[in-house]
């Protein structure tokens, strides 16, 4: 029995590691969707505007 929580709280931290990995992983993505989108609107208005 002791086995089996040693296990489960390993399993738990990696768990948790993991969730970190994917939220950083999402927020990097969302910034880079977000520059790349102001991005393309300012060069549309640059082309516009000259």
């Amino acid at each position: 029995m002791k086995y089996l929580a040693i296990i489960s709280i390993q399993i738990k931290r990696e768990n948790k590691f993991i969730c970190k990995g994917v939220y950083f992983l999402f927020t990097k993505i969302r910034h880079v969707y977000l520059y790349a989108q102001v991005n393309m609107a300012y060069n549309i208005n640059r082309q516009y505007l000259y």
